[in-house]
């Protein structure tokens, strides 16, 4: 995973070096998507409230729609799915080098649209080793897809705690 460094909803500055340490479940959606964003930030609640108390466990959600997703827009985005900013971090920064990270770090495809720029809407969740390796890519609008998720992350953890 390349190093990062954007904004947070609540305005601070949030880089890779933050998150290290840490296992951490990553997707990329936008404020006013109106059909599989939705659906996403639903299933990343069943993941915090999973591992509510582990502070081993981040979810980050960047957007691909930087211009209209400030820090504010992110914060009231993230205050309807009841996330916690310690826990989950809503990012937002420059859009090329969102779309760098998503394109050369996450391996996700980008939408050729005509007439606009090109677009990233991916219903992936990654899940992130404490080492900067992507471990798993998940369906974030499935369920079933969550719940193995959310059962590899205890793997994870577990095997991260027999390692000390």
């Amino acid at each position: 995973m390349p190093a990062y460094e954007f904004t947070s909803q609540q305005g601070q500055t949030i880089s890779q070096n933050e998150l290290d340490g840490n296992i951490y479940v990553a997707d990329f959606f936008f404020a006013t998507c109106p059909d599989i964003c939705k659906e996403m930030s639903s299933q990343m609640v069943r993941v915090q409230e999973a591992f509510q108390d582990e502070e081993q466990v981040k979810l980050v959600s960047f957007s691909v729609n930087p211009e209209h997703d400030t820090p504010e827009v992110l914060s009231e985005y993230g205050e309807r799915y009841n996330a916690d900013p310690a826990k989950w971090y809503f990012l937002t920064g420059d859009r090329d080098k969102i779309y760098n990270l998503a394109q050369k770090g996450f391996y996700l495809p980008v939408m050729k649209v005509e007439g606009q720029q090109d677009f990233i809407h991916s219903e992936k969740f990654m899940l992130v080793d404490k080492d900067r390796y992507v471990r798993g890519i998940y369906d974030g609008t499935d369920k079933e897809d969550v719940d193995r998720l959310i059962l590899e992350i205890k793997v994870l953890l577990d095997e991260y705690s027999k390692s000390k």
